[in-house]
């Protein structure tokens, strides 16, 4: 009799285990589908509208002022609108007269006279 229990019940373990597989399956099928779904249509929207096809991101550092990144980038702004002196780098809001370009000289390639390692 303790032989026959135990059989149902591993029969009946299994059962389950297999259940939830089916179901984690299913789920990750239908998340799947539906994302391929969803892009499909934008894909096909913007072809029909004649729009050029943009890349899906979702990204927290978007360039809005509202999102992370558009809030960071405007402390930085006011502070470097503030600095000053010889440590003021290019971005500190300061127009500073451009660089001189110099002569450029071009120079001529020669192989070494090393044919490899040294050993």
């Amino acid at each position: 009799m303790h032989d026959v229990i135990s059989a149902v019940l591993r029969l009946l373990l299994r059962v389950v285990w297999v259940m939830c597989g089916l179901i984690v399956l299913s789920s990750l099928m239908l998340a799947a589908v539906l994302a391929a779904l969803a892009l499909g249509l934008r894909y096909g929207w913007a072809r029909l509208t004649g729009k050029p096809v943009k890349p899906f991101i979702v990204s927290s550092f978007m360039q809005g002022q509202g999102t992370p990144w558009g809030q960071f980038k405007s402390t930085t702004d006011a502070w470097t609108a503030k600095a000053t002196g010889p440590f003021a780098g290019p971005f500190s809001g300061k127009a500073k007269a451009p660089l001189p370009v110099a002569d450029v000289t071009d120079v001529e390639s020669r192989p070494s006279k090393s044919s490899g390692p040294s050993s």
